[in-house]
């Protein structure tokens, strides 16, 4: 009887083995012809889209003007050098605006730090008069924080606690 269980559970896992593939193959194959109808019909429509000519609105009730459009395109080479040396000049004000951010954003972040580093200092009392001339501390011997510990890390902190350390239910409250 136990042998027979045996065969029967050997036979079904074979059968239902095959009938996964197959359905797993099926997929596939579907996959594959609907990748293959997409692609066909992008194709379709870049061709269409590549074959379609440029007609102008050409409609006497319509608010566009076709006229101040024509207009605006440069018409000769050196309207087009024009036009470039202006947007090249546009792109070197912009480069040197945004150089004189960063170095504004520098200074400030510069005068901010050592603002508070002064605050830190008188916070604790250790103003400049407190020590003799020989003993002045220097401002990096009192960092802000260290071990420049920030959200991200100290999440990462504990994960790792949870993974190296002893398992919650095992600690002692």
């Amino acid at each position: 009887m136990e042998a027979l269980l045996f065969i029967l559970f050997v036979i079904f896992s074979l059968v239902s083995s095959y009938m996964e593939r197959r359905k797993r193959n099926r997929e596939v194959e579907l996959a594959r012809q609907s990748q293959e109808q997409r692609a066909k019909r992008q194709d379709q429509e870049l061709d269409e889209d590549l074959n379609e000519e440029w007609v102008p609105d050409l409609d006497p009730f319509s608010d566009k003007q076709i006229v101040p459009d024509l207009v605006a395109h440069p018409q000769t080479e050196i309207q087009l050098q024009e036009i470039e040396s202006e947007a090249e000049e546009s792109e070197r004000r912009s480069s040197e605006i945004e150089r004189r951010l960063v170095a504004a954003e520098r200074s400030i972040q510069d005068k901010d730090r050592l603002s508070s580093e002064i605050a830190s200092k008188d916070a604790m009392g250790l103003g400049s008069s407190d020590f003799p001339s020989g003993f002045k501390r220097s401002a990096s011997y009192l960092p802000k924080n260290p071990y420049k510990i920030d959200a991200r890390r100290a999440r990462e902190a504990l994960v790792f606690a949870e993974i190296i350390g002893p398992p919650v239910s095992e600690r002692d409250k």
